[in-house]
């Protein structure tokens, strides 16, 4: 079995909380983008669905 990973420490601040957000999406969207070159076809268009749902989120916080 996996192990549970630690819980996340709150932010400091709701500007902080927003970096560590926008960071995050960041990070998704390029894994999500990364694997759509590498899956199987019948994937790829959910994987670049999710890429782009992250890029937009990220666009949108600004």
């Amino acid at each position: 079995a996996g192990a549970t990973p630690a819980p996340a420490r709150p932010a400091e601040s709701a500007a902080a909380a927003v970096t560590a957000l926008r960071r995050s999406l960041g990070t998704a969207r390029d894994g999500a983008g990364a694997l759509a070159l590498a899956a199987e076809p019948s994937r790829c268009g959910l994987l670049t669905s999710v890429a782009a749902s992250c890029a937009g989120y990220v666009t949108v916080l600004g």
